[in-house]
């Protein structure tokens, strides 16, 4: 199984919800996240934690936000960003990696299923119910995801 890494900004509400949902789906698969601005000493935020135990039962242990570096873009296989700002960044940063970079809604969807909208729209500063349709929107991409990784495996 490939390692996947999930990107955002801050790595306490989309790439940490992207994480969580996709290890609790595949628990033997190596499953990270990271953020391209995090803040020391960070947490998830509280409305994503309680979006993921609330609508979809996932808990587990996490670490917490864990800024992007140049190891962990050698040690994963792929990495999905949640924003085409987010690929930019990266590509910027490290255009070595650009084969490996992509847009998590641009991997799992084409263009028809997504109306060309990649972006995964950041919950940071609304409310529950911005948190619950934001992970909703990660929770049908990841199902996705673990579609092709399976049928990339067998």
């Amino acid at each position: 199984m490939k390692s996947v890494m999930f990107i955002c900004t801050g790595n306490t509400c989309r790439s940490y919800m992207a994480e969580m949902m996709l290890r609790n789906l595949l628990p033997n698969a190596d499953v990270y996240s990271a953020g391209l601005s995090v803040q020391e000493g960070g947490a998830a935020s509280r409305y994503a934690v309680e979006a993921l135990s609330r609508c979809y039962d996932i808990k587990g242990d996490w670490d917490g936000p864990s800024q992007i570096t140049y190891k962990k873009m050698c040690d994963s296989d792929i990495i999905l960003t949640m924003t085409k700002g987010h690929k930019l960044v990266l590509d910027r940063a490290w255009p070595e990696f650009s084969e490996k970079v992509f847009i998590l809604k641009e991997y799992v969807y084409n263009a028809e299923e997504c109306g060309a909208d990649f972006d995964v729209n950041d919950p940071f500063c609304g409310g529950a119910d911005t948190y619950e349709q934001c992970a909703t929107e990660i929770y049908k991409a990841i199902m996705k995801l673990v579609q092709k990784l399976n049928e990339e495996e067998h």
